[in-house]
C-alpha cells in the first residue's frame, strides 16, 4: 500500500483522493476507510466519481 507522513499541523481530508490516486501497489482497493478528519463533501464526490466507496469511521455517540 501506498502512504506518506502528513504533519499534524495538515488536515487530514486534503489528502485522501492523492493517497489512492498515487498508489503504486498491486494492491487497488475500492472502499477507502478514515477517521472523521477525513470527512468533507469533496472526498465523497470524488472517490465515488472513481467508483470507490468512502466509508469514515464515525464514533457512536450514546445519549446519557
Amino acid at each position: 500500500m501506498q502512504g506518506y507522513l502528513i504533519s499534524a499541523h495538515e488536515h487530514e481530508a486534503h489528502h485522501v483522493f492523492d493517497i489512492w490516486y498515487r498508489n503504486t501497489s498491486a494492491i487497488a482497493p475500492n472502499v477507502i476507510t478514515g477517521d472523521m478528519h477525513s470527512v468533507n463533501k469533496a472526498n465523497f464526490a470524488i472517490l465515488h466519481w472513481f467508483g470507490l466507496r468512502f466509508e469514515p469511521r464515525s464514533p457512536i455517540w450514546k445519549s446519557s
